[in-house]
């Protein structure tokens, strides 16, 4: 028979990266128990309405807004960014940008893109899909 133990826990550090904070957090949040997002930042994380999950670091959207100022500050108007992960995170920062005058970025409409046999297929939104997505 396998030992028995327990521990009491007060507070939790979330695991590195979105998709195994999602879960963690899932657990702190059913056992009322705080969650410090330390090493995380993927919007869905906080879209859940939990009440028990904080976050330290600036939401995955902002991360490339001094890029897009100094984009929009310089008359560039377009950016390519290639990535192969299925993530939350990479959801979040992924996407098309548009930018206004300032730099400041007016709309964020993602599309999830994958490297399948050496082409670019687009796996999501579904109305845009090019090939199921590869999981």
């Amino acid at each position: 028979m396998p030992p028995t133990w327990s521990v009491v826990v007060d507070f939790v550090f979330s695991p590195y990266g979105t998709p195994l904070t999602l879960v963690a957090s899932e657990i702190s949040e059913k056992h009322k128990k705080i969650m410090l997002a330390c090493a995380a930042s993927g919007e869905v994380i906080w879209e859940r309405g939990y009440r028990y999950v904080f976050g330290v670091y600036a939401l995955a959207n902002r991360y490339f807004i001094g890029l897009l100022d100094i984009m929009a500050r310089n008359g560039h108007q377009s950016l390519s960014l290639i990535y192969n992960s299925a993530s939350p995170f990479t959801v979040t920062v992924i996407g098309r940008f548009k930018v206004d005058a300032s730099g400041k970025q007016i709309g964020h409409n993602p599309i999830l893109i994958q490297w399948q046999s050496g082409n670019k297929e687009i796996v999501w939104p579904t109305k845009m899909q090019t090939a199921p997505p590869l999981l």
